[in-house]
């Protein structure tokens, strides 16, 4: 496996340190799960999410740092799957609605599609740091 796509795991989850539980279990369910996902073992991976949700870990966070993981190794439908379960789990977080629109957007070339999760993600959160790139993006499609 590559470490590499690991450490950008861990980096991204850094950011969220805040919201996160620092405990040791914590971090041994996380690194199991990253290191299931890396092997191509979806399944275990979520088990592993179902316990660190269990923790106060929400799956749907996981599954956006492994998203992101999926983009950067170009496997984007998995990508797409993650995002869509996340969003699945988590309805109304503007992030989510915003990383699916961008993948639509610039990589799968959904325009319908990416219309409707970057309009989502602007009404979920019209102030966001990203709110005048999406604004752009959609009076540019339509």
């Amino acid at each position: 496996p590559d470490y590499g796509d690991a450490a950008a795991l861990l980096e991204a989850l850094e950011q969220r340190r805040s919201s996160l539980q620092q405990t040791r279990e914590f971090f041994q369910l996380y690194g199991g799960a990253v290191v299931c996902f890396m092997n191509g073992d979806l399944g275990a991976a979520l088990r592993s999410a179902q316990a660190l949700y269990k923790q106060g870990f929400e799956e749907s966070t996981l599954l956006r740092l492994l998203a992101v993981d999926c983009t950067q190794r170009g496997e984007y439908r998995k990508a797409e799957a993650m995002l869509l379960r996340a969003i699945e789990l988590n309805p109304y977080d503007y992030d989510l609605h915003f990383r699916l629109g961008g993948l639509y957007y610039s990589i799968l070339g959904d325009r319908g599609r990416a219309l409707e999760h970057l309009r989502r993600s602007l009404s979920l959160d019209p102030l966001q740091e990203n709110s005048r790139l999406i604004q752009g993006i959609i009076d540019k499609l339509g």
